[in-house]
């Protein structure tokens, strides 16, 4: 008897990795700045990005740039691509989050 290969159809692999919508990324980012307790003007660096992009299964993984650039578009937040890279939490972010 020889090992038979299986295939993960599409189906199946959005079974085990289910995509989360834009708003629930957008949070998932907007959290970071939470978790730090950001305020105006003070961000965290794209290395806890970068980090939470790994926690998030593949599909979230793709999502999750997408939704930080939504943020950085809409004017929640402000990229400086400096050494190292920042984002940066502007007013109307400050208010997304806190109010």
């Amino acid at each position: 008897d020889g090992l038979e290969c299986l295939r993960l159809t599409e189906n199946g692999y959005n079974g085990l990795y289910p995509r989360q919508s834009d708003m629930q990324l957008e949070e998932l980012v907007l959290n970071l700045f939470r978790q730090f307790q950001c305020e105006v003007g003070k961000g965290v660096m794209e290395r806890q990005l970068r980090d939470l992009e790994q926690s998030l299964n593949p599909e979230d993984s793709k999502g999750l740039i997408d939704a930080v650039n939504r943020l950085i578009s809409e004017g929640y937040l402000i990229y400086k691509a400096e050494t190292p890279a920042f984002l940066f939490l502007t007013k109307k972010g400050y208010n997304r989050i806190y109010k």
